[in-house]
This record gives C-alpha cells, sequence and structure tokens, in this order.
C-alpha cells in the first residue's frame, strides 16, 4: 500500500504549473499557425530559459510535434515538420 500525506498546505499546490502549460500548448496546437510567442508575466519564470525549459519538459512528456526557442528574451513555440514517407 502506498504511503501518502493527503494533508499538503495550500502554498505547495501554487508551485503547480502543468495545468498552465497544458492550456499554452493545446492553444497553440489548435490555433493551427506556424509560430506564436508565448507571453509570460514578470516573477512567473526566472527568465526566459526557464520558460523554455519548462515547456520543452511537457512537450517531450507528450511527445508534441513542437519545438521552442528563444530569441531577445523571448519565448516562441513553433511546429516542426512531420515526414510522412
Amino acid at each position: 500500500m502506498a504511503r501518502l500525506n493527503y494533508n499538503v498546505p495550500g502554498e505547495v499546490l501554487t508551485f503547480y504549473r502543468r495545468t498552465k502549460l497544458r492550456e499554452v500548448i493545446d492553444e497553440f496546437m489548435e490555433s493551427g499557425a506556424d509560430v506564436a510567442e508565448y507571453l509570460f508575466a514578470n516573477g512567473e519564470y526566472k527568465n526566459a530559459e526557464s520558460v523554455r525549459n519548462a515547456l520543452n519538459a511537457h512537450i517531450k512528456k507528450r511527445m508534441l510535434p513542437i519545438e521552442v526557442f528563444t530569441r531577445g528574451g523571448r519565448v516562441y513555440l513553433g511546429r516542426k515538420e512531420i515526414d510522412n514517407a
């Protein structure tokens, strides 16, 4: 039997960002756009590289055809070409 503590303090839950990242990625996939900039709020992440790393981890876990890149402190999502050969 697993040993889990269900009495988790509320402040722990504020660090959980999975839902937000999933919404961003799902919105991008549904948009049909080739490239989009992810606009994150000041203080939400340490810097653009932190955002890129978080998005990449989520994308890799879901095996999605998206690449994330940064230019000039900005974060972009782009569609990967899929070869059907």
